[in-house]
């Protein structure tokens, strides 16, 4: 679940037994007060992440989690129940491959069998959704776009393999507006057509806000992942290999916090566009056909404890860029860093 942070404002949360909270919008913030039911998961940019743990039935739980920005104090207060159980119906559907599915109809968990789904009707636009499968066993696949989230409140994909089979021309999985995390997943096979946005893993899109938690964004004629303008991406933990064009791409008024990371392979590891901005941790960059990391005119971005390596040219920062550099690695590159 992402929640814009809001100072002052009060959560209610009714949830089973624990709940994972994503917390948008601290980027400088640091934390000073957690209630004893929630304990810090990770902090990637301004993305905190919380797991929040519920009380026995028939009581609740109050409590602040405070943060402390450029002096000012923040507070979002937490009211936290346990959720009565639901009798009338099984909280998990389960789906064969060979069954049929329909998207808009799709509400509440939905598991997917191993094997190959194909999902040839429409977007998935429930409001709130959590899609699971059996991780590198279950596989979504079409000969055009595989899946579209279009729209989608609040959504989770876990353990699924989005796969492009076929010559016809599509992205993998595009993400339109919305806020949706995929954990575990794989996105192959994207076909591309010359001078269009075609042939991508993913492409966020129209504001979305999309996690990618120990993804794989692999053997697509695109990017790995396209990042469109008013579009925000975390990337933790994943790997971009032996994509035709960057292993991600953000384009203009786009955003990507990217932390703990692979990109070998790409024709660039990662491509800022004019007005984009980037913010690289803890990653690894290597073996990139064209080059690293390009950053291009009035890019910004923020690199930090990176090793980029073997390249004909590490790093290309354009002019009237603006970069923070730190503690980062360049070697065995025929040139580290090219300004231009």
């Amino acid at each position: 679940m992402v929640v814009q942070f809001e100072d002052g404002k009060s959560l209610l949360l009714d949830i089973a037994q624990k709940a994972e909270i994503t917390f948008d919008g601290l980027s400088e913030a640091r934390l000073e007060l957690l209630p004893p039911f929630v304990q810090l998961v990770e902090q990637v940019g301004p993305w905190w992440t919380f797991e929040v743990y519920a009380p026995s039935r028939g009581k609740i739980f109050l409590g602040t989690i405070r943060f402390r920005e450029k002096e000012k104090k923040r507070d979002m207060h937490l009211r936290v129940k346990k959720s009565e159980p639901v009798a009338s119906f099984a909280p998990v559907h389960p789906l064969l491959p060979e069954q049929e599915f329909s998207f808009p109809s799709a509400k509440g968990t939905l598991f997917l069998h191993p094997g190959e789904h194909l999902f040839s009707r429409g977007s998935f636009t429930s409001a709130f959704f959590h899609l699971r499968g059996e991780e590198r066993l279950t596989v979504v696949v079409n000969e055009g776009e595989a899946v579209r989230f279009e729209g989608v409140e609040e959504g989770r994909v876990e353990g699924i393999t989005f796969f492009h089979r076929g010559k016809q021309k599509g992205n993998v999985v595009l993400v339109l507006g919305g806020r949706v995390e995929f954990v575990g997943c794989a996105f192959i096979g994207g076909v591309q057509e010359k001078m269009s946005w075609m042939g991508n893993g993913v492409v966020v899109a129209r504001g979305a806000q999309a996690l990618f938690r120990r993804c794989v964004f692999a053997e697509n004629e695109g990017a790995g992942m396209v990042v469109e303008k008013g579009a925000q991406v975390v990337v933790e933990r994943s790997l971009f290999f032996r994509n035709g064009r960057e292993g991600v791409f953000v384009r203009r008024g786009g955003r990507a916090v990217i932390d703990h990371s692979v990109f070998r392979e790409n024709a660039w590891g990662i491509s800022l566009a004019r007005g984009a901005f980037g913010e690289v941790r803890n990653s690894t960059v290597e073996e990139n056909s064209l080059g690293g990391i390009l950053i291009s005119r009035e890019g910004q971005g923020a690199f930090c404890r990176n090793r980029i390596e073997n390249h004909s040219v590490g790093v290309v920062q354009g002019s009237e860029s603006s970069i923070r550099w730190e503690e980062n690695v360049l070697s065995e590159n025929t040139h580290d860093f090219l300004i231009e």
